[in-house]
């Protein structure tokens, strides 16, 4: 559920991701709403449950659970802390990585933010021994970003066809020269969307 915030999840769903008797799974996502972790919508019948983005330790549980469960999440904990430096924007994995975070393949990344390059090549290699996965990136600058995203670059066009898992900042998809950016469309945003699976 972590890795895809806004999307609602039926109790059968949730039980069969991770393994578990859905009466039980049922009463564990109760005690989840009532500790404000979750809310919850009905459709029809049926009961559906989301994770609450405005959970005072939303946050602090995302990161828990990445760091404690897959190299994408040390991979996230790092770009957290350039985030947090402004050093970078946003970033994102893409490809079968971000389709299954338990695969022992290559990462790619496209990271959008002001670190040099150069150092960013130092910390990519410290970091590829720490999660002991092979890590390729794409940098782009914020301007340079919206940029190729206006002219409809070949190459990002490529990239937002495939599985995106977000590990740190907002999209911010409208062209240049935009003010008060709207809703994403249905359309991109189910090209952006995050795979939601669990090992």
């Amino acid at each position: 559920m972590f890795q895809n915030e806004k999307q609602f999840f039926y109790i059968n769903e949730i039980a069969r991701l991770i393994n578990e008797d859905p009466s039980n799974t049922h009463k564990k996502l109760l005690e989840l709403k009532k500790e404000g972790v979750l809310i919850d919508k009905f459709q029809g019948k049926e009961r559906f449950f989301q994770l609450n983005v405005k959970f005072k330790f939303f946050k602090e549980y995302q990161r828990i659970i990445f760091a404690e469960n897959s190299a994408l999440g040390l991979i996230r904990e790092f770009f957290y802390m350039l985030k947090k430096e402004k050093k970078v924007a946003f970033a994102f994995a893409f490809g079968n990585s971000a389709r299954n975070r338990l695969s022992k393949g290559e990462v790619e990344l496209l990271i959008v933010g002001s670190i040099e390059k150069l150092v960013l090549d130092e910390k990519i290699k410290e970091l590829s021994k720490q999660t002991k996965r092979e890590l390729s990136f794409i940098l782009l600058t914020e301007k340079s970003f919206q940029v190729k995203r206006a002219k409809k670059d070949p190459l990002l066009e490529s990239i937002f066809k495939k599985p995106i898992f977000k590990l740190v900042g907002s999209f911010n998809l409208t062209k240049p020269g935009q003010n008060n950016p709207k809703e994403l469309s249905s359309f991109e945003k189910n090209r952006l969307k995050v795979i939601h699976k669990r090992g």
